[in-house]
């Protein structure tokens, strides 16, 4: 386990003046107990314990390698809708836009100016492509 330094993830920080400031402390294990790290790879981690530096728990992958294990895991808890922080409408907003929308009764442009959003973020609702978990 590394016990020095760490980032807001958990994860070993090591700073190194060869790679021009602070590399994380897997990444550097890895490359010294198993080689070369490929640039459009991550290292990650078999125990899911973001402090582990153990070569034997580290294995490369792709970011969406990383992700689907994480997933898999049960790691994936990504905020949707009103729990996203950057989020600037609610549930009953959307669902109030799309029911609008659904009735004709405003252009998205107007629901736009009415929600204080841009139009492209009302398309992305009325389309469903954004806030998909919603009916």
């Amino acid at each position: 386990m590394w016990d020095g330094a760490v980032n807001d993830g958990g994860y070993g920080l090591i700073r190194r003046v060869e790679y021009g400031g602070y590399i994380s402390a897997h990444r550097l294990f890895y490359r010294h107990f198993k080689g070369p790290i490929h640039p459009k790879l991550e290292v990650c981690h078999r125990c899911d314990n973001p402090p582990c530096v153990n070569p034997a728990h580290l294995f490369l992958g792709t970011a969406n390698d990383n992700n689907v294990d994480r997933k898999l895991k049960g790691r994936s808890n990504a905020a949707r809708g009103d729990a996203s922080g950057p989020a600037k409408l609610t549930s009953a907003d959307v669902v109030a836009i799309r029911t609008r929308h659904a009735a004709g009764g405003m252009t998205q442009s107007a629901l736009a100016r009415a929600y204080g959003v841009d139009p492209a973020a009302i398309s992305y609702i009325v389309r469903r492509i954004n806030w998909k978990h919603l009916a």
